[in-house]
């Protein structure tokens, strides 16, 4: 049974737990679950892959949001709140699922072992299967108002891995970029290059 607080005592296995309390405000306040059914839901997982999945160290630093703060951001507006079918509601819990195993992976290989995850084709087709409803899942937490970063983070790491390469910086200084279709450099634009002709 979940906490007196509505916090579950399950959680799923093997995640961040950022990750973990990002699928728990999708499920509330997405999918409509009560911390009872949200519970369910965990167990429902662990019982799934999650479970081969070794246990996460928790992060080392967790935002905190002042009273003050918070009590001013109550004046945003967000988004209406749109109710799902209970169908649709059962199949974005799925989503919500592969999304959570999908990046979880992501971040555990992001800069350790990105090289390795690429190797294993079993796991890329999996995060292949995965990845439509990891974007579906992003989008509709953006939609409704969510906040996802880890879950949006790990899937904009799995498209730089997937594009071979970061978005380019824009810089507004002299200086050159590399090129990625042959040796040499790109000239990018800098201040002297928008200075005024003197005497304008």
């Amino acid at each position: 049974m979940p906490a007196p607080d509505g916090t579950p005592t399950v959680t799923p296995n093997g995640t961040d737990p950022r990750l973990v309390a990002e699928a728990h405000a999708l499920l509330r306040d997405v999918v409509g679950l009560d911390p009872t059914g949200i519970e369910a839901t965990f167990r429902t997982w662990n019982a799934g892959r999650l479970d081969l999945l070794p246990t996460a160290e928790a992060p080392t630093q967790v935002p905190h949001l002042s009273a003050e703060l918070l009590a001013a951001a109550r004046l945003l507006p967000g988004p209406a709140r749109t109710e799902l079918h209970p169908e649709d509601a059962a199949r974005f819990a799925v989503q919500v699922e592969q999304a959570l195993y999908a990046s979880t992976v992501i971040l555990r290989a992001s800069g350790r072992d990105a090289a390795g995850l690429l190797a294993d084709e079993d796991l890329v087709r999996v995060l292949g299967e995965a990845q439509g409803s990891w974007r579906t899942v992003v989008a509709a937490a953006a939609r409704a108002g969510v906040p996802t970063p880890c879950l949006a983070t790990a899937l904009a790491s799995y498209d730089a891995l997937r594009a071979g390469r970061p978005p380019a910086p824009l810089h507004f200084g002299t200086r050159t970029d590399g090129r990625t279709d042959g040796d040499g450099a790109l000239p990018t634009p800098g201040a002297a290059d928008r200075a005024e002709p003197s005497g304008a």
